[in-house]
């Protein structure tokens, strides 16, 4: 309610937990129709049982990806916002 009382239609996760407290705000925010985007190397995550950090990593941006946020790198997300800003001021 907070966000959408001031307009906000967009988000951009990032944070630790990829696979956990990212994947659910990503969840939360594209069910609430919010535009989400998951920055890659901007989230991290830690080994639990026998999943590796790298493979809990790839597969929860695999999920967020082809089902609830865009998924960039942080230059990427910079670049699209630089471009956003420069159409806006045009």
């Amino acid at each position: 309610m907070i966000l959408r009382s001031r307009s906000i239609d967009t988000v951009i996760i990032t944070g630790i937990a990829t696979n956990v407290c990212c994947e659910t705000t990503a969840r939360e925010a594209m069910v609430r129709d919010f535009h989400v985007f998951l920055l890659s190397d901007g989230t991290a995550t830690a080994a639990m049982g026998n999943a590796s950090a790298a493979e809990l990593q790839k597969a929860s941006l695999a999920t967020l990806g082809f089902l609830f946020a865009q998924v960039l790198t942080v230059d990427e997300m910079i670049q699209k916002i630089s471009h956003a800003v420069r159409t806006v001021a045009v």
